[in-house]
């Protein structure tokens, strides 16, 4: 552990700069965080937490639970060795484990105190940290440890690295070398850090610097990838909403080999994403729908954001029924998004919005399970269930009320108005919405009663007439189905095929495959994607079986699935033949982002 002394200088520099900024009154703590990477030492993150004035005669650290944006708990303090506390002088001071994620030190007399722990590596996606000779990745929650009762206070945090690695965060640039600030521990925590050596691209908007940051495989078109994101960024804050709340926007991408990515995770000034190498060689723009999602979420979600969802608490769930809107409805402005820019072709936004009817309409418990449920019920169920998904839903929910908004107003309103009012409104204002202000919004904006619409198809479990409300833009609905193989819903992620969820009730859950092993190969073969799975489920006939290996810890584990038939839904969407005048006006206001 580094002696506290050390900072006591770096004290009073920062103390002059909080009190001059108004940050922070006098006899608040000052909060200052240290991580260092050691050459050689790959596996351990090291942190010192140095509190000058001390509140209490004891403080207590904890460690968060979980990360926002993604909803489950994730056990980070399982991961923290060598906890120790010293006073300025280096005295040993008495620290006690209270309970799993948190520690308790007795401050007698001391003015500065320094707190440090280890963490090794957490290979939980963007929501652990990884680290190699090359670069790292750090997720604000799972590496950093609060103090209890001083969330609310500004904090700086130093980066000592290895020689040559150099720097991607959203944070502010503090008056020290490799130094960063933030108002508070949930701006703080809300920035991930990529350190390391990675390729870096600029490109500014409207005057405000954007960077990209690109990790992993680079055998692609790296220049067409960043004028992709360019265009991204440009339409949503330039025509959308006419609005860019950041000082700076950071994308980190990770490139992994084969045809299968890594999702991403939103923050309030940058994200994390993952792609496939293989699918960028042959398209540069693949990865344009999820980065149109992750970087609409600085809006939706980050900032018009369900009450709930900020200020944190770190150590529970925290749940809300409105995911269907922060989730669902990026969805549909990440293919609005990839259309209205030409990334993608009209054809092709229409069958992913066809192909997210599809699914829904395979959901078992579409009829007993609402939207807002399913929001709720995300810590139980995980990503990915086969049950009804406030993403699919929620996307559809999007796409019908933006129809219906237009059909209303004779197409002088849309979905557009109703974000940019709940921007205005709620955003701009820093205050989380409640579930019912969804609904008194859209009413709002259409001077119009949209309680029947929420009340059947948002708290509500009837079936959705799509037909009626397409035609508000003359289309037409094409559902058919039919029987094929399936032996469950098998959600993997990652480069080593990380079993992410089981579908219960389903053959692979019946014969105890679970979350957290790793698929080696199934009928012998090799894993890169989940098409593979497919391609070899669909081969067979019922009563038929499949052989999977899987690794769980150490040990390699054979199981034979059986094979059943499901119904698989197949849809289409097209337009009329005569569509009427007004038909015609919605539909190329919906494609355009224009109204009348």
């Amino acid at each position: 552990m580094q002696r506290c002394w050390r900072y006591v200088l770096l004290f009073l520099f920062i103390s002059l700069f909080f009190y001059h900024s108004g940050a922070c009154q006098p006899g608040c703590p000052q909060i200052y965080y240290d991580l260092t990477i050691k050459e050689g030492d790959w596996q351990t993150f090291y942190v010192n937490i140095t509190i000058a004035r001390p509140p209490h005669n004891r403080v207590v650290f904890v460690m968060p639970s979980w990360s926002p944006g993604g909803y489950m708990l994730g056990e980070y303090s399982k991961y923290v060795r060598h906890v120790q506390a010293k006073d300025a002088d280096g005295k040993q001071l008495t620290t006690l484990q209270v309970n799993p994620s948190a520690w308790e030190v007795s401050l007698p007399t001391a003015k500065t105190m320094c707190f440090s722990y280890e963490l090794k590596v957490s290979p939980r996606g963007f929501m652990g940290r990884s680290l190699t000779e090359t670069y790292a990745r750090i997720n604000g929650p799972s590496t950093y440890m609060y103090l209890k009762g001083a969330k609310e206070k500004p904090v700086t945090v130093t980066f000592h690295l290895p020689t040559g690695w150099k720097i991607a965060i959203g944070l502010e640039e503090f008056k020290l070398p490799n130094s960063y600030w933030a108002p508070n521990y949930d701006i703080f925590v809300d920035a991930p850090a990529l350190l390391g050596k990675f390729k870096q691209f600029q490109f500014d908007v409207a005057g405000v610097p954007h960077i990209v940051t690109i990790t992993g495989e680079t055998d692609f078109d790296q220049q067409k990838f960043v004028e992709t994101v360019k265009r991204i960024v440009t339409y949503e804050t330039q025509q959308l909403f006419n609005d860019i709340p950041y000082s700076k926007y950071v994308f980190m991408f990770n490139i992994y080999p084969g045809e299968r990515g890594g999702g991403g995770l939103e923050h309030l000034n940058s994200t994390t994403i993952g792609l496939a190498g293989e699918k960028l060689k042959v398209d540069p723009t693949s990865g344009a729908n999820v980065t149109a999602h992750e970087f609409f979420h600085l809006w939706n979600v980050k900032r018009i954001r369900p009450k709930v969802l900020g200020p944190f608490d770190y150590t529970k769930d925290v749940r809300t029924t409105a995911l269907w809107f922060c989730e669902g409805v990026t969805c549909y402005y990440a293919d609005l998004t990839c259309l209205r820019t030409g990334i993608w072709s009209v054809e092709k936004f229409w069958q992913n919005q066809a192909k997210q009817i599809a699914q829904h309409q395979e959901a078992y418990d579409r009829l007993q399970t609402s939207v807002e449920m399913a929001s709720w019920k995300i810590w139980e169920t995980g990503y990915g269930s086969a049950g009804v998904s406030f993403y699919t839903k929620g996307q559809i929910l999007a796409l019908l009320l933006d129809l219906q908004i237009r059909e209303v107003t004779d197409n002088r309103r849309s979905l557009d108005d109703v974000i940019r009012f709940l921007n205005c409104w709620f955003a701009k204002y820093d205050e989380g919405y409640e579930e019912r202000d969804l609904l008194r919004a859209v009413n709002s904006i259409t001077n119009s009663d949209f309680s029947q619409f929420f009340d059947r198809y948002v708290s509500g479990t009837v079936e959705i007439p799509y037909a009626d409300f397409l035609q508000h833009a003359g289309l037409k609905l094409h559902l058919e189905s039919k029987k094929v193989p399936d032996i469950g819903r098998l959600v993997i992620m990652g480069p080593k095929n990380r079993v992410f969820n089981v579908e219960k009730g389903s053959p692979v859950d019946e014969v105890g495959i679970k979350r957290g092993d790793y698929l080696l190969s199934i009928d012998g073969q090799t894993v890169s994607s989940r098409e593979d799975i497919a391609r070899v489920v669909n081969s067979k006939e019922e009563g038929q079986s499949v052989a999977i290996e899987i690794l769980r810890g150490d040990n390699k584990l054979n199981f034979v699935v059986p094979v059943r038939l499901k119904d698989k839904v197949n849809c289409r969407i097209d337009q009329v033949a005569r569509p009427t005048e007004k038909q015609q006006r919605i539909y190329q206001g919906l494609i355009a982002g224009t109204t009348d």
